[in-house]
């Protein structure tokens, strides 16, 4: 694939589902933007479109801000627009709640929270990834360009020291060997 010199803006899921769309879009027409990263999952854990994906919809995560992603697609598409989907991994408040197997706890079972209250997902956990890779083919299927990964790390809050992690989850790994080895898969 050629490379693309990358001049883009960032678009909340609520923002890409609003005629406001049209007005960015024609932004990019009149400027040297060619760029837009649009939240597919977002920093609350929801996903903003409804995907074909029985993971996605068992867990209830779909919030739907834009109800035609591939209409939004293929109009960003005639506008010569890159399409970049912003997937946030590990921040991910909405399945640590609803998923606690999933969440980083503490050594008494408790959800772990940062500082700003948020639950997040245990990076060790082998069904996060997969969910994470399963929006990341969704994306990539409906016509996005290329996938963003963010927060593809741990809760950098003090607070974190409160975590326990259960040996058969970490086997003797580290949380770079950990974060290292979702980037490699």
């Amino acid at each position: 694939a050629e490379k693309v010199r990358v001049k883009g803006i960032y678009v909340t899921g609520a923002m890409a589902g609003t005629s406001n769309m049209d007005n960015l879009i024609a932004l990019v027409d009149r400027t040297e933007l060619n760029t837009m990263v649009i939240d597919v999952k977002n920093d609350e854990g929801r996903v903003v479109y409804d995907m074909d994906s029985a993971l996605v919809r068992e867990i209830g995560a779909v919030k739907e801000y834009v109800s035609d992603m591939p209409g939004l697609i293929r109009k960003c598409k005639e506008h010569g627009i890159y399409l970049i989907a912003r997937i946030v991994a590990f921040k991910d408040p909405f399945l640590a709640e609803n998923r606690q197997d999933l969440a980083l706890t503490d050594k008494n079972g408790n959800i772990f929270r940062d500082k700003s209250g948020l639950a997040w997902v245990n990076p060790y956990k082998r069904e996060v990834w997969d969910y994470l890779l399963e929006i990341a083919r969704q994306a990539a299927s409906v016509g996005f360009d290329e996938i963003q990964f963010d927060y593809i790390r741990f809760a950098t809050d003090s607070t974190m020291k409160q975590v326990a992690f259960d040996e058969a989850d970490t086997k003797g790994r580290s949380k770079t060997d950990i974060i290292t080895e979702f980037i490699t898969y």
